[in-house]
């Protein structure tokens, strides 16, 4: 069975967008391809893949601010979206790598897990989803990448999580733009 793994970019302050959802600053580590960041981007891709990700979860906001994704996400899984309803595009099949779900945050994952047939479920966008895995304990494992910015304002990753949660630091790695923690949840 695979694992429930959270993988999130974050400010130094604990923020994942800036209160108009701009994520640009943070995430440019992710797309930075030469000079001295490419050992830091090639052990996260190495990382995400030996973690043989089957489906990535999201919230139906992360879904409406990426556009999208214009209909091609970026790792090449199935996508599964914790909505209340369905957008045309995918209901027509024009964009077939999305699966809507609703109801409660235990069902959408049970259903993403499913979607992933025993790999690992990435679980990649939206402060509420996470918090809301967090707080039903569903995540194994927290990835942050922590950018040395500092936002002031926006949207929390760590807001609502409910109960104090234990985590085991099991790697860390720095980089030119960010510095990688990946956490084990203790239970």
């Amino acid at each position: 069975m695979g694992k429930v793994i959270v993988d999130i970019t974050v400010s130094l302050d604990g923020f994942i967008a800036t209160p108009d959802d701009d994520v640009e600053r943070l995430h440019r580590w992710a797309f930075t391809s030469i000079g001295a960041d490419d050992e830091y981007t090639a052990e996260a891709r190495e990382l995400f893949e030996k973690n043989e990700f089957g489906a990535i979860f999201a919230g139906r906001r992360t879904y409406e601010v990426s556009g999208a994704w214009s209909g091609n996400p970026p790792v090449p899984v199935p996508y599964v979206i914790l909505s209340h309803d369905v957008p045309e595009k995918v209901k027509s099949g024009e964009w077939s790598r999305f699966v809507f779900v609703s109801g409660d945050i235990e069902t959408a994952m049970a259903k993403a897990s499913e979607v992933a047939g025993g790999r690992s479920v990435g679980v990649m966008g939206g402060a509420d989803v996470i918090q809301q895995c967090l707080k039903a304990g569903l995540v194994d494992e927290l990835w942050l990448h922590v950018v040395p910015v500092l936002l002031g304002s926006g949207i929390r990753l760590f807001d609502h999580i409910g109960a104090q949660q234990e985590l085991e630091l099991v790697h860390t790695k720095e980089g030119p733009e960010t510095f990688r923690m990946l956490y084990r949840v203790v239970r």
